[in-house]
């Protein structure tokens, strides 16, 4: 009597223990078509093409009997340095068979390199399957080009963009009027782009969108000022929030740039601003012409009631106080949190040495009486995510002692990346 097969169920469930363990895949693969199944969806789950690997790629997916397709859910097209314009366009038509995929990542692809139905195959293979979008290094020639893959793409929920640029730096409300962004989103990522167009594009719709997760990096003088209006918009909606500073806006000898950009009259340093609008909601404190004063703070975030975790990159970044947060704007956004909703504090850490804290003049005492205050009374864990070869016992150590009351609360913690 031949013994019954198992389940499909089960057989997923004992192959999944195996992940991460390729070989061991590979050969479950072998067994029988059930086990193949399950194995390739763990296999092929996450792929990345490039211009040296293409042709293997089409080979393994070009047969209508192929399973590998329905197996792949994170796709990444990501040519090396120098690769043949023509890669992606060679490409795209092969992707069609892959009708599973819910994350996209493009880095390094030259899109200005497509012709417009190459754009909108494309976008049309992925417009109702990807949810998750992530571009990095990628020049277009215009905003609005970037905008026709955000628009095209409409169950988005996550956007991400690292280091993307267009050669056309002005912007044009007609030509960027009939493209919106998906109402689906509800995260996004900002680092090392032209934020400012880009948050002019966010605030043109009606109604504005609404998203849940925002992370602005590097941002400069006019990037804060759109940030900070957006945030001061989401308002509530808005639940956790990572920064970081361009080394133009740190010093503190320019009151108007970071006055301006979190609610004070940039035109009138010594007194809170009288308007009424919310990009100049007035402050409680103003800043003063060059001098950081530790009480002042941003009436653009005090609207984020319900913010529960809030993410400061770079506080401290290796010895140069330039492109370190900890100094200027870290007490600032801490002070500025009007939430009883927050629960976790993110300081992101680059250290090699800890001498290299001696060229810091850190206010760990006002942080440890920021983080004790009535407001923040929720917050249940302070961490540090340490970058580098320091030794992280010696920094969690120093930390400890700088911070008492936060170390007495038990909220701290440490992490080396």
């Amino acid at each position: 009597m031949s013994a019954l097969p198992l389940p499909q169920e089960l057989c997923y469930k004992i192959i999944e223990r195996l992940q991460g363990d390729n070989l061991s895949l590979c050969n479950c693969s072998l067994v029988c078509q059930s086990w193949a199944k399950g194995a390739h969806n763990l296999l092929f789950y996450h792929v990345t093409v490039d211009d040296h690997n293409f042709d293997r790629f089409t080979d393994l997916i070009i047969s209508p009997l192929s399973t590998l397709p329905l197996s792949i859910r994170r796709l990444d097209l990501a040519p090396v340095g120098g690769a043949d314009v023509r890669w992606l366009r060679r490409l795209i038509p092969f992707l069609q068979v892959l009708t599973s995929v819910w994350s996209l990542y493009l880095k390094n692809v030259d899109w200005s390199a497509l012709n417009g139905w190459s754009k909108y195959n494309f976008l049309s293979i992925f417009r109702t399957t990807v949810t998750d979008l992530s571009l990095q290094n990628i020049e277009f020639e215009k905003l609005s080009d970037l905008l026709d893959i955000i628009c095209g793409l409409r169950s988005l929920r996550f956007a991400s963009f690292v280091k993307i640029t267009w050669k056309d730096a002005s912007f044009s409300f007609p030509s960027t009027a009939n493209k919106s962004m998906p109402n689906t989103v509800n995260h996004l990522l900002l680092r090392e782009c032209n934020i400012q167009q880009f948050m002019n594009w966010v605030l043109t719709h009606h109604p504005i969108p609404t998203v849940y997760h925002l992370d602005a990096s590097f941002m400069e003088e006019s990037d804060i000022i759109a940030i900070g209006s957006y945030v001061a918009i989401l308002g509530p909606a808005l639940q956790t929030l990572a920064f970081e500073f361009g080394g133009n806006v740190r010093s503190t000898t320019n009151p108007n740039c970071s006055s301006y950009a979190c609610g004070s009259d940039p035109y009138s340093p010594s007194a809170p601003s009288t308007r009424s609008s919310a990009i100049n909601e007035p402050t409680d404190h103003p800043l003063l012409p060059g001098k950081a004063d530790e009480t002042m703070t941003c009436g653009n975030l005090r609207r984020a009631v319900s913010l529960q975790v809030i993410y400061l990159h770079k506080f401290i970044y290796y010895s140069n106080p330039q492109l370190s947060n900890c100094l200027y704007w870290a007490p600032r956004v801490l002070r500025s949190i009007n939430s009883l909703n927050l629960e976790r504090v993110v300081f992101e850490v680059f250290l090699s040495s800890m001498e290299e804290l001696t060229a810091h003049t850190i206010p760990w005492d006002t942080f440890d009486k920021i983080i004790q205050g009535e407001s923040n009374k929720n917050i249940k864990t302070l961490h540090f995510d340490i970058h580098g070869t320091v030794d992280t016992t010696d920094f969690e150590s120093f930390v400890c002692d700088k911070l008492p009351h936060c170390d007495s609360r038990n909220i701290l913690q440490f992490k080396a990346r």
